[in-house]
């Protein structure tokens, strides 16, 4: 009689949460389906096989996150049928609570997760809380931009459905009545195969499980040819629970890298000298010059977020770019280090890689010392040489510990220009002013050099989310993105047509380099070049007559050594870049996140540091097989290569050997 009345208690409780179990997996399918509409452009040559599999392993999936929502409830319930009513309306209500606060905090990350993965092509993982963490520029901009707001609208969908059918389940369970069911035959099979096929589903989702008994391992949400189907089958906080797991220090990850001493040999098999100073890195040399130094000013503008996509397969939208590499040094093989701005920025700057490391500006996580890096690069050397430094970014100079670590790096706190410098009425949008007044004010501070040799760092805002375009742009695109692109590009034709009305034109040189790609077009590899193919653009009056277009591999990380070559100054060399116009590297070496890529001009390498996967594709011909099997010694080239790169910087940047210890001696002065 006691387990009678126990059971009468603990079925209509059990077959509720199994209804809520049921609801939850329904709607993370709902947010599935979402996710792919808005990529159907990546299943163009997908076969359909691949999909159905992704909402297959899905399905098992969710139900592992699921079932750790349910299992709680499910122990709960088991206790206290033993003492109470669970039809009093105090558990309906707490039950009820736990659910809709329990999927208010799930769903929502997952339906965020929809704009996240469709901007890097990768889901919601803890680099998201690195780049969240720095004041409040991220939170306002998810908050403020008009394009998220139907993701707002799905979501509150979302949980309204659920919320609504969830108190609907608990008043079923309340009016439970067990008159209803007279039969003891009938009853003891309805308990009996609720129970078993809802424990079957909680244990595989508690063990995780998929297929009913094969386990789910770090890789296997990995297991298709497809990226897209790969990305489609996994659930967004599944994969953050799985990104904490992975250890931060991800040069350890890549087990097959070669020794420090292989490595290095690799990487030196670049430079155009045999000669190092040993006692600053293995890698520092001398660069001797001919001749007379160049007594040029120096601008680089990092172009936010821009690929070469837009200038190779939407030349409407970056009409002036376009114009502008025909008369300049234009590389068109030329990769970001990283996907994130401050790597660019560091990259660019410093002549260092900074492939893991999501906020290299903060510090180096590989190195346990919790400290930025020390570089040295152009701010360090060419404030040796006498010139004057200014960088200049839209928003908080604070984002990203961006300003104590270039204080520590070669600038002065009142040379870094940002949002405090600028009068409120220019500030539109959570990132600050937009490029045609961030280009007019660094204008304005260049003037005030009065023949003094300045360095000038821009870091463009406008083609980022929250989007502000003016009026007269708006009929370029219906889609933000586009019309964000062209203002963009405006703005840089507003800034060179405004300099060549200064004194300081015909002696300066122009660099222009995206800090990183975005996500345009169909992606077809493992790792999307469009994040990472950027254009770089080197312009000067000083040599427009020698413009031509460089097809030899390039990273952000050779900016340094190259512009140092166009000067013809002598300096001490302690980074992986190289000159380009005299040096030649045969790969490209580059990072989105948890993986790593390496390039030529037809093969691509990837590598999946969650997975362990290998890739080698011939991306020239837009082949999607992986055919490392094909080509084993261009395999193990590109492999060596990438690998030994992440093992030299971590070296060098772990043991504190990007900068010397002594500062440098002047070699040019200004006169």
């Amino acid at each position: 009689m006691i387990l009678e009345k126990y059971f009468t208690r603990l079925y209509p409780l059990i077959f509720y949460i199994f209804k809520v179990h049921i609801l939850a997996l329904f709607l993370f399918f709902i947010i599935r389906v979402g996710l792919l509409i808005t990529n159907l452009q990546n299943i163009e040559n997908v076969n359909r096989e691949y999909i159905v599999d992704a909402f297959s392993l899905g399905f098992f999936i969710d139900n592992i996150v699921v079932s750790f929502i349910s299992v709680i409830p499910i122990l709960v319930s088991g206790i206290i049928c033993f003492f109470i009513d669970t039809s009093r309306k105090i558990i309906q209500y707490i039950y009820n609570t736990f659910f809709i606060l329990s999927y208010i905090f799930l769903f929502g990350v997952s339906v965020a997760d929809i704009p996240y993965f469709n901007y890097f092509y990768k889901h919601i993982d803890t680099s998201v809380s690195e780049w969240l963490k720095f004041d409040t520029e991220g939170y306002n901009m998810i908050i403020k931009e008009v394009g998220y707001y139907k993701y707002y609208i799905f979501y509150i969908i979302i949980i309204l459905l659920f919320a609504f059918l969830t108190i609907l389940f608990s008043k079923a369970w309340v009016k439970y009545k067990t008159v209803t069911e007279k039969n003891n035959t009938i009853k003891t099979i309805k308990y009996t195969s609720l129970f078993l096929v809802f424990a079957l589903l909680c244990f595989m989702g508690v063990r995780k499980k998929h297929g009913l008994m094969q386990p789910v391992q770090e890789w296997t949400t990995y297991l298709s040819p497809s990226s897209f189907a790969n990305a489609l089958s996994t659930n967004t906080i599944y994969n953050y629970i799985l990104s904490l797991t992975i250890p931060e220090f991800k040069d350890k990850e890549i087990e097959f890298a070669p020794s420090l001493d292989k490595a290095l040999a690799i990487l030196k098999a670049d430079f155009k000298t045999n000669e190092y100073n040993q006692s600053v890195s293995p890698i520092s040399r001398f660069i001797k010059t001919e001749g007379n130094p160049l007594r040029a000013n120096v601008v680089i503008v990092l172009m936010e977020s821009m690929s070469s996509y837009y200038l190779t397969e939407t030349p409407h939208l970056t009409p002036f770019l376009n114009q502008l590499k025909n008369q300049s040094y234009y590389f068109d093989s030329f990769y970001s280090v990283a996907t994130h701005t401050n790597q660019g920025i560091f990259s660019t700057l410093y002549g260092f890689p900074s492939y893991f490391d999501k906020v290299i500006m903060e510090d180096r996580a590989a190195s346990g010392q919790g400290s930025s890096p020390r570089c040295e690069g152009l701010p360090v050397v060419l404030k040796d040489k006498g010139y004057d430094l200014s960088f200049f970014i839209s928003h908080n100079k604070s984002y990203n510990n961006m300003d104590m670590f270039l204080y520590k790096n070669g600038y002065s706190i009142d040379q870094i220009h940002s949002i405090e410098n600028y009068p409120e009425s220019e500030i539109i949008t959570s990132w600050g002013v937009p490029d045609d007044y961030l280009f007019e004010y660094a204008t304005s501070i260049f003037n005030k050099e009065k023949g003094q040799l300045f360095f000038g760092t821009i870091m463009t805002i406008s083609n980022h989310p929250e989007y502000y375009v003016p009026e007269e742009f708006m009929h370029i695109s219906k889609k933000d993105t586009e019309r964000a692109v062209y203002f963009a590009d405006y703005s840089i034709k507003q800034f060179i047509e405004n300099a060549k009305k200064t004194d300081w034109f015909k002696n300066t040189i122009f660099v222009f380099v995206g800090d990183h790609g975005r996500l345009e077009g169909s992606q077809p590899f493992e790792m999307p070049l469009s994040l990472n193919h950027v254009p770089m653009l080197i312009y000067s009056y000083l040599f427009e007559d020698k413009a031509q277009t460089i097809s030899e591999m390039g990273t952000q990380a050779d900016i340094f050594p190259t512009i140092m070559g166009l000067l013809n100054i002598e300096y001490e060399n302690n980074s992986l870049g190289i000159d380009l116009l005299k040096e030649k590297r045969p790969y490209a070496v580059f990072s989105n996140d948890d993986k790593l890529g390496c390039i030529n001009k037809q093969f691509l390498y990837c590598y999946n540091t969650i997975s362990r996967q290998e890739f080698l594709y011939d991306y020239k011909n837009l082949n999607s097989n992986n055919i490392l099997e094909e080509y084993p010694i261009l395999f193990d080239s590109l492999r060596n290569y990438a690998s030994a790169s992440v093992k030299v910087a971590n070296y060098l940047l772990n043991n504190d050997l990007s900068r010397r210890k002594t500062p440098p001696q002047s070699s040019i002065k200004n006169e």
